[in-house]
């Protein structure tokens, strides 16, 4: 069973590499459709879906402790939420939560100049109060694993300066949400839910107009035909020229590691989806 994994694993790097090296030597044509899964015409980072980790953490733990650590939910409090540590260094770990803003403001002194982070998202409010935070102390970001979803839409735009390696991955956009799907979270959700989503859209306008970034890789997850509801991909992952059009070098954070570990897990789960790369070659997304 071993091998066999081992094997499978061998088969998608050498897979991955083989479409990394097509794209770059042909090209990709096309307006931004999302491709079949043919080692043709892709190239990472890009679109991919994959079982989100997080569900057996036990295995995780072991194999590959930051994607556990990262994408840890709710009950596993070791792994969640913001410490300081031993070396002094502010760390946030894990789901994003309600009460994770208050557990850093509690902890934040004048001091701090740098937080370690490893996170699969969470509350988009809570991530941007996180986020108002570190920019206004002008804080680093050190990546440590995952930033994925909320992490990425508003942690990343809001530091100081990026450092470290990991995965980053954009996800959901509140506006996009209300304007595909406005009516049926009130009809299936309720006034309440439906308040709330209007509250987040409201906050994360508000929130990329003061840093004068753009909110394209966020947004573009929820687009019609590409939405984090489609089932088509769970994460987008920025390339070069998506780095260049939001002002993030995302692309040095890169690590190819982690990013075949998300594919290994996917493939033990027997998910019989292969990862899905899109690419517009030489080009962002959002332009």
């Amino acid at each position: 069973m071993k091998f066999q994994k081992r094997a499978l694993l061998i088969f998608f790097i050498i897979s991955l590499l083989d479409s990394m090296c097509i794209a770059a030597s042909k090209g990709i044509k096309g307006g931004g459709e999302i491709f079949a899964p043919d080692p043709f015409g892709r190239q990472a980072p890009g679109l991919f879906k994959l079982e989100i980790p997080g569900q057996d953490l036990g295995l995780l733990r072991k194999r590959y402790g930051l994607l556990a650590e990262g994408m840890a939910q709710k009950g596993q409090a070791d792994y969640a939420g913001v410490r300081r540590l031993p070396n002094g260094v502010l760390r946030l770990s894990g789901k994003i939560d309600k009460k994770t803003p208050l557990q850093l403001s509690v902890l934040l002194d004048r001091q701090d100049g740098l937080m370690e982070v490893n996170s699969g998202g969470g509350d988009a409010v809570a991530a941007m109060e996180i986020a108002e935070m570190l920019h206004e102390r002008r804080i680093e970001i050190r990546l440590d694993g995952l930033c994925m979803s909320a992490c990425a839409n508003y942690l990343l735009p809001a530091a100081r300066k990026l450092s470290g390696s990991g995965l980053v991955g954009f996800h959901g956009d509140p506006n996009a949400l209300l304007e595909q799907e406005g009516f049926e979270i009130f009809n299936k959700l309720g006034l309440k839910a439906y308040l709330s989503v209007q509250h987040a859209a409201w906050r994360h306008r508000k929130f990329f107009e003061k840093l004068g970034k753009k909110d394209c890789l966020s947004r573009v997850t929820q687009a019609a035909h590409r939405g984090a509801g489609s089932g088509v991909w769970s994460f987008y992952v920025p390339n070069a020229e998506d780095s260049r059009v939001i002002g993030i070098d995302v692309m040095a954070l890169f690590d190819f590691e982690l990013f075949m570990a998300f594919m290994l897990n996917t493939v033990e789960k027997n998910t019989g989806m292969a990862p899905l790369f899109y690419s517009r070659h030489g080009s962002s997304i959002c332009d």
